[in-house]
């Protein structure tokens, strides 16, 4: 009764509107269960806008992930609810010996570190160790 699976159709589009829309109709239902928090995953999901199209314009990846992580906080803020985000890093090989990825190697912007307030990261161990490493990237508290 706690959770509603809000699963997309993979073969639709899934825009950052539309799933806004859908977020802010359940936290309207907050008396009757409503939204405490809100998982996006996988982010890459996401349609971001074609480069073709808007390539004049100046909307470009790093332009569309800074305005999508605003809204995201605002709707957060706005619905009192939490929101997490799952974003996977560019594949690097630079993590060997005793290196760990970090929020800019998240694909697409910096903004995955300087706009986050709390970044925690899941990095596994080599193939040659069993489990997962967890640790935080920011801690933003107002």
């Amino acid at each position: 009764e706690r959770f509603v699976i809000g699963a997309a159709d993979f073969d639709a589009e899934i825009t950052l509107q539309g799933m806004l829309d859908c977020m802010k109709c359940h936290a309207e239902a907050k008396e009757k269960g409503g939204l405490w928090g809100v998982v996006i995953d996988p982010y890459n999901y996401i349609a971001k806008p074609d480069k073709r199209k808007y390539s004049g314009s100046g909307i470009g990846e790093t332009c569309f992930i800074s305005t999508m992580l605003s809204q995201l906080k605002a709707f957060a803020l706005e619905a009192k609810c939490h929101v997490w985000i799952v974003a996977h890093p560019t594949k690097n090989t630079a993590w060997v010996d005793g290196k760990k990825p970090s929020l800019y190697d998240i694909a697409g912007s910096a903004h995955w570190f300087n706009k986050c307030d709390m970044g925690l990261i899941l990095a596994r161990k080599t193939c040659t160790e069993d489990g997962e490493l967890v640790y935080t990237a920011t801690v933003e508290v107002e």
